[in-house]
């Protein structure tokens, strides 16, 4: 299937609303190591029984929903119009279409989603750092430690931006945003690519099972994750509006919507066979979280049209002092 040409598009913005993935190629070079320590350590009381060093660093893709990419299909401005009438509308049938609506539709000229015309596969930097240790400690044996570390930096990340919203015509008095003249007749949201972004995620893990049947499970992560854009809408649209942003025209980089900075789980288990081949397990899990990051934000028109001001955070003040 192939997206249906918008000429009209091509002439507003100069280049075709049909790009897609096809053709597009992405290398993804990794490597990645595993050592052994060969010899343990005894200080005291503590002892180990192995340690594993293992880590590596590449590209990797994927994870981002192809549902942004069929967007530019059921989106393309020549199968799908709108109109909007003001005034009182008298004699309504449900069953007939208003001529002066019908009249005003024109081919090509709704609202279209596109990929920009050069959009790169998104993709990500990661390294991965991780030790696994066993160890004894006095007169308690057979424990595991594990430490995990994982650091990435996007390239191109995807994000969306009103092709219909043009140069800033001017900035807000009170906090130094810039404000767009859109366009009220349609909205041409282009699906582009931004290397902000980078995440730091940092994961440690106790356990143990004893000859009683209790075992112990437990561990602590922290996230520090950042990007432009988090992209939690299915639809062109609701990702180009639906989020709070200083400026919604240009990325920038802000905690993401995805971070839990702290998270702590726990599990205490019990097992025991009470009769031969028919073990009995019990299990306590425990979890604690930081809470999900929220704005406050507001709207407002000046009357210059669709300004897209809504869900604009409150407390920002951008000026050259604060770069």
């Amino acid at each position: 299937e192939v997206i249906t040409p918008n000429a009209a598009f091509q002439a507003r913005h100069g280049f075709s609303n049909t790009n897609t993935l096809e053709g597009l190629d992405l290398i993804m070079p990794r490597f990645g190591f595993n050592f052994e320590v060969p010899e343990d350590i005894e200080i005291g009381g503590f002892s180990t029984n192995g340690i594993t060093l293992r880590g590596g660093y590449g590209r990797f893709s994927g994870g981002n929903p192809i549902v942004w990419i069929s967007n530019s299909y059921s989106n393309n401005g020549v199968t799908i119009d709108s109109v909007f009438l003001g005034g009182p509308i008298n004699n309504v049938d449900a069953r007939i279409l208003p001529v002066a609506a019908t009249s005003a539709l024109t081919a090509g000229d709704g609202s279209v989603n596109a990929l920009a015309a050069d959009f790169e596969i998104p993709s990500v930097w990661r390294l991965s750092l991780g030790t696994d240790i066993e160890f004894d400690i006095f007169e308690s044996e057979n424990w595991l430690f594990t430490f995990d570390a994982l650091f990435d930096q996007q390239d191109a990340a995807p994000f969306w931006s009103d092709a219909g919203c043009g140069a800033p015509v001017s900035t807000s008095p009170v906090d130094g945003r810039p404000i767009y003249n859109c366009s009220t007749a349609r909205q041409d949201i282009i699906l582009s690519n931004t290397d902000l972004g980078q995440s730091r995620i940092l994961a440690f893990s106790l356990q143990n099972e004893w000859d009683n049947g209790v075992s112990f499970w437990g561990s602590y992560a922290n996230q520090d994750i950042t990007d432009a854009h988090s992209g939690t809408s299915s639809t062109a649209t609701s990702n180009y509006s639906d989020y709070a942003t200083f400026d919604r025209q240009t990325p920038r980089e802000a905690t993401s919507n995805y971070e839990i900075e702290h998270e702590f789980k726990s599990r205490l288990g019990w097992r025991h066979s009470f009769y031969e081949d028919y073990e009995t397990r019990v299990e306590l899990f425990m979890t604690h979280r930081s809470g999900r990051h929220f704005s406050y934000t507001y709207g407002y028109s000046n009357g210059l049209g669709n300004q897209y001001r809504n869900q604009s955070p409150f407390g920002i003040h951008e000026s050259a002092a604060d770069d």
